[in-house]
């Protein structure tokens, strides 16, 4: 083979390489609507590219950090409508029996308020993501005790005191803030720091803070534990004291849970808001991009078409030449 066809068979091969590499871009380019390089087009401003996608990383953060806080804000959420609910129901079973005498009535509002208790007090153990939720900073262990230990605690503490109503009473301060209640030391294993303000973006921060010794809460748990604590083997006239005034102590309860369920709301707003103002400067962004590397989809086609021929022809050309002889020659 003479030295004209060596050369002419590596420039076909190179061509080859050069428009199947071709053919790959331009199909990428195609599919994504951005193009390869975009640095190969002189209207393209690599520069404000680098700039765009500095700023998408950080919106991506962002994302992750409002995705958080909204689950965040969403579990204490549904827990405090738990409470609400649990509350709600004992009272509307302590409406009906709350001035009764009959033992057995009292015996069943007393267990239901037992199980509400309870539930209370595992609800405020929620967990997300294996992080304690209501017990601040210390997001390791649970933010209470179980119920049981809280309640045989209350019934030690109460066990000594022979008026029944200063047991009722006693139940009510045990709940309060030390060196009244024991409730700090007896029933909430949780830290007394706060958690930080979430960080929503460079400008938004919001409290999600609520903690398992929230006053507001603590009045949920001791409304319910004096009518837990009037069930057998409680004495008759422990469970009349007990019973006594109950209902208008869920009723408080039940308005301070709502209470904290507004605030909660308005943060839960606030951090819809921010989603939305991120994701509507992610829209904006990812505009700027296309509109300062994007690939014109029209162009990209014809340009995709026109390698394809030239690809097949190459590949036309190829075969031809391969095919040729002397015996063609004679």
């Amino acid at each position: 083979m003479a030295f004209g066809d060596l050369a002419q068979n590596f420039l076909l091969k190179r061509s080859g390489v050069r428009l199947n590499s071709d053919l790959a871009r331009l199909s990428n380019e195609l599919a994504t609507g951005m193009k390869s390089r975009p640095g190969a087009n002189a209207t393209n401003d690599v520069g404000g590219i680098a700039g765009i996608d500095g700023s998408l990383a950080k919106l991506d953060a962002w994302k992750t950090a409002t995705a958080e806080a909204r689950m965040t804000a969403g579990a204490m959420q549904a827990a405090l409508g738990r409470i609400g609910n649990e509350m709600t129901g004992l009272q509307k079973q302590l409406a009906v029996t709350e001035n009764q005498s009959d033992g057995p009535a009292i015996a069943t509002v007393a267990r239901a308020g037992r199980a509400a208790f309870a539930a209370i007090v595992g609800t405020l153990n929620t967990k997300v993501g294996g992080v304690a939720v209501f017990a601040g900073i210390d997001t390791d262990g649970p933010a209470l005790a179980d119920a049981d230990t809280i309640l045989a605690a209350i019934e030690a503490d109460i066990a000594t005191i022979p008026d029944p109503a200063d047991k009722a009473r006693r139940v009510e301060e045990w709940f309060a803030p030390a060196p009244v209640g024991r409730f700090d030391s007896g029933a909430y294993a949780g830290s007394t720091t706060g958690k930080a303000p979430l960080n929503l973006s460079p400008d938004d921060t919001v409290p999600l803070d609520v903690r398992a010794d929230a006053p507001e809460l603590r009045r949920a748990m001791a409304a319910t534990a004096r009518l837990a604590l009037a069930a057998p083997p409680a004495a008759p006239a422990t469970a009349a004291a007990m019973m006594k005034g109950s209902l208008a102590n869920l009723v408080g309860a039940i308005d301070g849970t709502t209470g904290l369920q507004a605030k909660l709301g308005i943060v839960e707003a606030k951090i819809g808001a921010a989603e939305l103002r991120n994701d509507t400067e992610r829209t904006a962004l990812m505009q700027a991009r296309i509109d300062l590397a994007g690939a014109d989809p029209y162009d990209t086609a014809v340009r995709l078409q026109q390698t394809e021929v030239q690809l097949e022809t190459l590949y036309a050309m190829t075969a031809r030449m391969s095919r040729l002889s002397l015996v063609n020659y004679l």
